[in-house]
């Protein structure tokens, strides 16, 4: 038998598109899953390979670049050759077509880190970008996450607080151009030994300038199970380091985040939960295997941030699985949001991810639902996510508390007495 989206198929299926707008999307989206360096433009790795003369891998031919004596015409800039790569070329190189295991889209990824390490003036460029970016799709707030020591060749010379300083600024700038609002996630992994506690110091120096919470990423499943995060046994699903780092996060009112990648099986999702109390869990398919740890997180309200077209390319969720869990997630009522995840891998932005779902039978009340949990479940301080989620209140057409109450009243045609108006209490 075979399944067809309705929304793209029908007798009047040649009236869809071109986009016929005039104005901007209005802005009723939230993404809590953007990964700093899967947000990268081609277009912007693309100058940048130029600019610094780079060969980006497997595509283009080195670059070799002869010693001569400095002239006037090679003195400023030396010329790229005509065979370097061009924007198409990288364009191949990082779409994902075919599924593939998580650690091959990685290694895509860390080709794009080597174009913008060491570089602070391009990082503060991405964010400002990634702010245009979100705007352009609708999207009102964003969390972006990033391991700023990926960033940098030498932490002596340039250090992860100058990183994080950089994407910060960035995304101050692109606020106020783009009126979108964001929030910074410092990634945390197995083995840094010392750095874990200095990327949870920056955490809380730096959480009035925008960092909003810090993110445990999961190393690849490997052969083994419990201790494969580097411990033995069950008591270590996460390393000792780990755990005590992410308690003393809590401890300081920071918010803590658990990134399972693919090694999320429903033990791990239980530990990470009820052991150490992770906020949020980022890819936690398969807490469908456990009926009862499901049932708890959906009674609990526990946040699942997923990406459906990521799951697939990633093998997280096997192409034969037909019920996929966002839809299982979404009938239950489980609080999830969704989100692009690596935009510049998937070839689009979260409404891409929207257009799928409604291709899996979800509903625009789906849909809507999945932007307030995500806005209720973000890591935004309680004033600004108040103003959050009543600006999107207000984006969807719906009234706000205050004013709605100020309409009853009025056609009520109640007193001024404050002790003789209605209340209302939703």
């Amino acid at each position: 038998m075979s399944y067809s989206c309705p929304q793209t198929t029908g007798i009047y299926s040649h009236f869809r598109g071109p986009n016929r707008r005039k104005k901007a999307l209005p802005q009723t989206r939230v993404d809590l899953s953007l990964q700093f360096e899967g947000c990268i433009r081609h277009s912007t790795i693309w100058q940048l390979v130029k600019d610094k003369n780079m060969k980006f891998p497997d595509i283009a031919p080195s670059i070799e670049i002869t010693e001569s004596e400095p002239t006037e015409e090679n003195s400023e800039q030396t010329e790229l050759p005509s065979q370097a790569v061009d924007l198409c070329d990288i364009s191949k190189f990082l779409t994902v077509r075919e599924p593939e295991p998580l650690c091959k889209l990685k290694e895509r990824l860390d080709e794009v880190i080597k174009v913008v390490k060491d570089d602070l003036k391009s990082l503060e460029k991405v964010a400002l970008e990634i702010c245009q970016d979100s705007s352009c799709n609708g999207i009102k707030y964003i969390e972006i996450k990033i391991n700023p020591i990926k960033f940098t060749s030498d932490p002596s010379q340039i250090s992860i607080e100058d990183i994080l300083r950089a994407v910060l600024q960035g995304l101050k700038v692109g606020n106020t151009q783009c009126n979108v609002e964001s929030g910074l996630i410092i990634q945390l992994q197995s083995q840094e030994g010392e750095m874990l506690q200095q990327k949870l110091n920056l955490a809380e120096k730096l959480k009035e300038e925008g960092v909003v919470g810090v993110e445990y990423v999961c190393r690849e499943e490997r052969e083994g199970e419990a201790g494969a995060d580097g411990g033995e046994g069950e008591s270590s699903y996460f390393p000792g380091d780990v755990e005590s780092i992410i308690q003393e996060a809590k401890n300081k009112k920071i918010h803590v985040s658990l990134n399972l990648g693919d090694s999320g099986t429903s033990d791990k999702i239980f530990h990470a939960i009820e052991k150490i109390g992770f906020e949020r869990i980022c890819e936690g398919y398969r807490v469908i295997d456990d009926t009862q740890l499901y049932k708890d997180c959906i009674t609990n309200k526990i946040h699942f941030s997923v990406c459906p077209t990521l799951s697939i390319l990633s093998k997280n969720v096997t192409l034969g699985e037909f019920y996929h869990p966002v839809v299982r997630f979404a009938e239950d009522g489980m609080n999830f949001s969704i989100g692009a995840g690596f935009p510049n891998l998937i070839g689009g932005w979260i409404n891409q991810e929207f257009d799928l779902c409604l291709s899996w039978g979800l509903s625009e009340t789906h849909l809507a639902n999945m932007t307030f949990n995500a806005a209720k479940s973000s890591f935004y301080d309680d004033p600004n996510k108040k103003d959050l989620c009543k600006e999107l209140r207000k984006a969807y057409g719906m009234e706000d508390k205050v004013e709605l109450e100020i309409f009853i009243n009025h056609k009520c045609g109640l007193p001024d007495d404050p002790k003789k108006r209605l209340k209302v209490t939703f």
